[in-house]
Parts: C-alpha cells; sequence; structure tokens
C-alpha cells in the first residue's frame, strides 16, 4: 500500500441555530490565519484511535464545552486533496444547537471567542478579510 509521507485530519463542525445562525470562533493570534473567524473544528494526525465522528465531537466540546447528541452530529461533507508527499482528509460536519446557549471553553488552543453570525454578517466579513481558509465557500453551500 502507497501511503504519503504527510497525513492531517481535519474536523470542522458547523453549528446553527433555531434562528437559522451560524457560530464562529476567533482564531488566537499566532496561530494560521489568527484574529479571524473561522468554523470550529481541529485537526488530528494520522492513527488517532477515535472515529472522525468521535474526533469532530471531541474538537466541537474542546472548542465549546457542550454536551451533545451524537445522533445530531451530521457529515456534511468530505474533501480529500494533496498527493503523495502530503494528503489532507477534511470532514464538515454539522449540528443543530436549536436555542443552546454557547460559550469558549477557555482552552488554551481553543477559540478566544465564540459568536453567532447570520449568513449575510458573514459574507461582509468575508468581503473584509476577516474570515478564515476557505470556510465562506463550505458556508455558502451549507446554507443553500
Amino acid at each position: 500500500m502507497i501511503r504519503p509521507k504527510w497525513f492531517k485530519y481535519v474536523a470542522c463542525v458547523i453549528v446553527y441555530n433555531s434562528k437559522g445562525e451560524i457560530l464562529l470562533g476567533k482564531r488566537r493570534e499566532g496561530e494560521t490565519e489568527g484574529g479571524k473567524w473561522a468554523i470550529l473544528g481541529g485537526v488530528g494526525a494520522f492513527g488517532e484511535s477515535e472515529s472522525r465522528r468521535d474526533f469532530a465531537r471531541r474538537e466541537l466540546q474542546y472548542d465549546v464545552g457542550i454536551e451533545f447528541n451524537e445522533a445530531g452530529l451530521r457529515l456534511l461533507k468530505a474533501v480529500v486533496s494533496g498527493d503523495l508527499e502530503s494528503l489532507v482528509l477534511k470532514d464538515y460536519f454539522h449540528y443543530d444547537a436549536g436555542n443552546e446557549e454557547i460559550s469558549a471553553t477557555g482552552n488554551p488552543k481553543a477559540p478566544e471567542e465564540v459568536r453567532w453570525f447570520a449568513i449575510e454578517a458573514i459574507r461582509e466579513m468575508q468581503d473584509r478579510g476577516e474570515i478564515a481558509f476557505d470556510n465562506y465557500k463550505i458556508l455558502e453551500e451549507f446554507c443553500r
């Protein structure tokens, strides 16, 4: 079996509420895309023992400390990119938080702040360069 020299797994969770707002976390300064807003989630290494869904659940709990119904965590899309030198598997899940109050956990690698945004506000933030990575593209797809 041919295996890439470097592998990274990324789990992103689009959390939304009963108002149709999306929860974003502000990335800490010093991180890649620091100071920008992003979908919640995290990066795992090849060989972590948990399933992809469990990893996404753990990352969400690490970021915002909520206990939630795992059945409500649904896979939206999986994206694979890279080559034999490096491979990235990125899963996008979504989770309906209903009317749940959610805040950042304060963990040192968790977002420094989390806040609910309407998609229109996120679109304006994207135009101002305040959204990290390719997050706006997937959020726009999710909202369709």
